[in-house]
């Protein structure tokens, strides 16, 4: 299994494989350590800072409210496929609960992003998956990903309508 990515791991995982739980325990722990980057103030507590935010392994994960509902939704898929996964195979210990979840995780998130979002975002059909190849370099380039980044950034709404 490969080791847990530096976000991940600041995350901490809990008994069986999960992420590790806040004092609720269908959402995810809070921040222990102080935040890289200037986030708002949390609605509920006012209070700035590592307090009161989730520790979602991405510092992008508190900024708008839409992103922190899908790091809860995606939190959450993880945490019952460790559950799934632990049931299936009592003998697997914390870490590979961990990892086989993430895989599956991952794996759910490239299925909806290739084969339903981006079909309906560039209005074109992906060619059909012809099978997993171990050969093919899956790294993306600086350049790609900053490009991405600023892009996708825009597509983020900039607030909650209440209606």
């Amino acid at each position: 299994m490969a080791p847990r990515t530096p976000g991940a791991t600041s995350c901490g995982a809990s008994p069986g494989g999960g992420w590790r739980r806040g004092p609720t325990p269908p959402s995810p722990g809070t921040r222990r350590t102080p935040l890289l980057m200037w986030t708002p103030p949390d609605p509920a507590t006012g209070q700035r800072g590592p307090r009161g935010l989730y520790a979602f392994g991405a510092e992008r994960g508190n900024r708008e409210p839409f992103l922190q509902a899908l790091g809860l939704l995606w939190f959450r898929y993880h945490n019952l496929w460790a559950q799934e996964l632990a049931r299936q195979h009592p003998l697997w210990g914390d870490e590979e609960l961990f990892q086989h979840a993430r895989k599956r995780v991952i794996a759910t998130y490239q299925n909806i992003a290739m084969y339903e979002w981006l079909p309906s975002f560039l209005q074109q059909t992906p060619p059909a998956y012809t099978g997993y190849r171990p050969f093919l370099d899956p790294s993306i380039s600086p350049e790609f990903l900053a490009a991405s980044e600023q892009f996708f950034s825009t597509m983020v709404p900039p607030g909650v309508y209440m209606r």
